[in-house]
Parts: C-alpha cells; sequence; structure tokens
C-alpha cells in the first residue's frame, strides 16, 4: 500500500517544481513585486528607527536637568529661611560633589549646607535615575534625617504602558503623540517624605520645611 502512493508522490513533486520553475523563469514580474515589497519594509523599518532615535535615552541631558532642578530646590530653600539671616544667624552655602548612578556614570551636583545658629543642615543629593522620581536629596539634621522627592502629583507613578523619555513613568495612550502627552503631565514638585511606611509626599511649604528644620534638631 505504501508503495502504491510512490507514483502520485513522484507527479505532485513534478508539478510543484513546474510551477515553481513557471515563477522563477517566466515570471520576471513576481521578483518586481517582491523587491517593491521588500523596500516597502525597509522604509516601514527606518520609520520605526527614527522614531526610536527621537526618544534615545541622553545622560548628559538627565545631569543637566536634575543640576536644575536641585538648584531650583536651593533657591526655594534660601527664599524660606532668608527673612531670619540678617544678622548672619541662618547661612546656606552649595558645594560641589560626585555622584556616581549606573546609567550615568560619576558626574558632579552640587550639595548645600544649610547653619541655623550652631545647628547644621546637610543636603545631601543622593540621585536623578530612581523609580517613580526624577531625584532625591537626604536633608540631615542635628538628631536625625528626612527625605526630599521630585514627584509629579502627590506621590512617585509608575507606568504600565509607555515610558516618556523625560523621567517620568505613567500611562500614554497609543494615540498621543510625546508632546501631548508631555502637555498633559503634572510638573515635578519637590516634596517632602515621611521617614517610615506608608510614605507620604508633603508640599514643601514654607511653615512645613521649618517646622520639618525644628524637629530635626530635637
Amino acid at each position: 500500500m505504501f508503495f502504491g502512493c510512490i507514483p502520485f508522490v513522484k507527479t505532485r513533486f513534478w508539478w510543484i517544481a513546474a510551477r515553481l520553475e513557471t515563477k522563477i523563469f517566466n515570471g520576471i514580474e513576481w521578483w518586481t513585486v517582491l523587491m517593491e515589497k521588500n523596500k516597502s519594509f525597509s522604509e516601514f523599518v527606518s520609520k520605526h528607527s527614527d522614531t526610536v532615535e527621537s526618544v534615545k535615552f541622553d545622560p548628559e541631558k538627565e545631569i543637566s536637568e536634575w543640576r536644575d532642578y536641585l538648584d531650583q530646590l536651593y533657591r526655594t530653600i534660601e527664599g524660606f529661611v532668608s527673612p531670619y539671616g540678617s544678622d548672619g544667624a541662618v547661612q546656606f552655602v552649595r558645594a560641589p560633589i560626585s555622584i556616581m548612578e549606573e546609567a550615568l556614570g560619576t558626574y558632579q551636583v552640587n550639595s548645600a549646607k544649610l547653619l541655623v545658629g550652631n545647628a547644621k543642615y546637610i543636603f545631601n543629593p543622593i540621585g536623578t535615575m530612581l523609580i517613580g522620581s526624577k531625584g532625591r536629596v537626604d536633608l540631615i539634621g542635628p538628631s536625625g534625617r528626612a527625605m526630599l522627592a521630585l514627584v509629579r502629583g502627590d506621590s512617585p507613578r509608575i507606568s504600565v504602558k509607555v515610558t516618556i523619555d523625560d523621567g517620568s513613568k505613567q500611562v500614554v495612550t497609543d494615540s498621543e503623540s510625546r508632546d501631548e502627552a508631555l502637555a498633559k503631565l503634572e510638573p515635578w514638585e519637590w516634596k517632602i517624605v515621611s521617614n517610615r511606611p506608608p510614605y507620604k509626599y508633603t508640599e514643601l511649604s514654607v511653615d512645613k520645611f521649618l517646622n520639618l528644620l525644628m524637629g530635626l534638631a530635637r
């Protein structure tokens, strides 16, 4: 029974071979269509490669933005304490330090020191490549420490769909362009973070900050 199938198999094979031969030698147009399809796919690949390039991670940009936000924080703190420093009892001094982050390498930013009478407070930048946050600064006081975090809204947010290359991790629908998505995001803001979970993020206002300083000196 098995051997009875051989003529059919051979016949089927020669029929397929003949069809292929017709396509290859008599169907020049078939090759043209194939090349056109490949060309279209090449254009498709190029288009999407350009898109990937446009959102390419830029370490220098991240570091520059991080420095700007640190400067914003320090200027805010100076504004909070300057009314109390007319007699020299309050001083705010910046100094460069080196930070190493895996994604950015080693780079320099400013730390700061706040002197309130004989009480000393150190602002120690931790980094900017953090989950749900654009940056963190540890505030070390005479008898305790606190955290200041740069977040959107009232707490860190983590993406479940698309990551925008400004460090934010929020949901963006497929129909939104990058510029439209960025326009909808809340601005980065410095918040005071509680020391124990569940972590709470409090507005960095003058009264809350001054109370924080007094609490870190007790």
